[in-house]
Order: structure tokens, then C-alpha cells, then sequence
């Protein structure tokens, strides 16, 4: 909450006020000493490794396909300074539990939700850090949104590696669906589409 006027401080408290001027206030600051642990350091181990334990073992899953155990291969080989970027669905919990992002820039990922943001963010990535690897994941609904920019990729012969998860549907829409309006109609991808779009390019 940001308070825009007088009224809006009413009811509003702090546990230590501090009225000085900024000269004031920093003369004060220089004589204190931080303290050797905080009180919360424990808290903070104990949260740390219970993360790590979490993102390390990942569930048994159904199918041909074990994404916990590839993001943990991912996570082995991927160079340190490896882009990864992905667009918006239920698929993004994987890399988001199991990889591990070394530096600044080095997740790209939409917070709005926004569905195709992996391919354009991973060809703009390509574009200003050659160097680096980029990889991007997209749930195959994603994917379809992005023949423009996936041409672009090849039209300056950019080595980005695609990741595409593809369960035939728009997971997290039917997800949303079935909750809402159990037994009603849900969003399917056509595979003949996905094909079909990967073999013009």
C-alpha cells in the first residue's frame, strides 16, 4: 500500500519509527554493527536444504517420458551460462523445480502468463548472446503460436535448442476447465498441426 495522503496513514503502525534527516539518519548507521548471525539464519539453512532435497528427487511419473530425470540431465550438462526460457503452463514447473540458473539473465520467463513467450524470448536471447546456449521449453500449445519468430530462428540460422512438451492439449486451460466445469469441453492441440507447421520450416 502506498499512501497518497494524510488519511491514508491512519492505521497504519511500525514497530520502530524513525524520525531524522537523511544526513542524521546515516551518521547513526555508521556506529552500529550488524549482528554475527541473524535470528532467522537457522530458518533460512533449514528452507535452503529442504529446497535443495525437494528439486533433487524428482515424483514418479507415468509414461515414456521422465521430465523430472531430464531436467536433472539438463541440469548436469547445460553449461553455466546457459539461457533457458520458457512461455506459460503447467509444463514451467519442471525446469522451474529442477534446473539451476547461475547468473543474472539466465531464465527468461513471462510472469503475466503469457502463452508462446519461450520461442520469441529464446530468438532474442540467441540474437544479442551468440555465445551462449539458449534452450527453450514450450508446451506444444505454446509452440504453436510461434511460426514467426521459430522462421526467424532460421532465417539467421540461429542454434537454439526447442524443447517442446507435448501432451496433445492445452494443459493448463483444461486444467482451469475441468475444475470449473467438470465434464465440460476441453482444449485439445492436434498433432497433425504441430507436425505439419515443423515440416514448412
Amino acid at each position: 500500500m502506498c499512501p497518497r495522503s494524510a488519511g491514508d496513514w491512519a492505521g497504519l503502525s511500525s514497530h520502530a519509527g524513525i524520525i531524522a534527516t537523511p544526513g542524521a539518519f546515516c551518521a547513526a548507521l555508521e556506529g552500529l554493527q550488524p549482528p554475527n548471525a541473524p535470528s532467522w539464519s537457522a530458518q533460512t539453512t533449514q528452507a535452503r536444504a529442504d529446497y535443495l532435497e525437494w528439486s533433487d528427487r524428482p515424483p514418479a511419473m507415468p509414461g515414456s517420458v521422465d521430465l523430472g530425470a531430464l531436467m536433472l540431465w539438463l541440469r548436469e550438462r547445460l553449461p553455466d551460462d546457459a539461457i533457458i526460457t520458457n512461455g506459460a503452463g503447467n509444463y514451467t514447473a519442471w525446469p522451474g523445480r529442477f534446473l539451476r540458473y547461475r547468473r543474472l539473465g539466465a531464465q527468461l520467463g513471462p510472469t503475466s502468463g503469457s502463452m508462446g513467450f519461450g520461442v520469441p524470448a529464446a530468438v532474442g536471447a540467441k540474437r544479442t548472446s551468440p555465445q551462449r546456449m539458449v534452450v527453450s521449453f514450450s508446451g506444444d500449445g505454446c509452440f504453436l503460436m510461434n511460426g514467426q519468430e521459430f522462421a526467424t530462428a532460421v532465417q539467421y540460422d540461429l542454434p537454439i535448442i526447442f524443447i517442446v512438451i507435448d501432451n496433445s492439449m492445452y494443459g493448463t486451460i483444461r486444467m482451469h476447465q475441468e475444475r470449473e466445469y467438470p465434464g465440460g469441453s476441453v482444449h485439445r492441440v492436434e498433432k497433425s498441426r504441430l507436425r505439419g507447421l515443423c515440416a514448412r520450416l
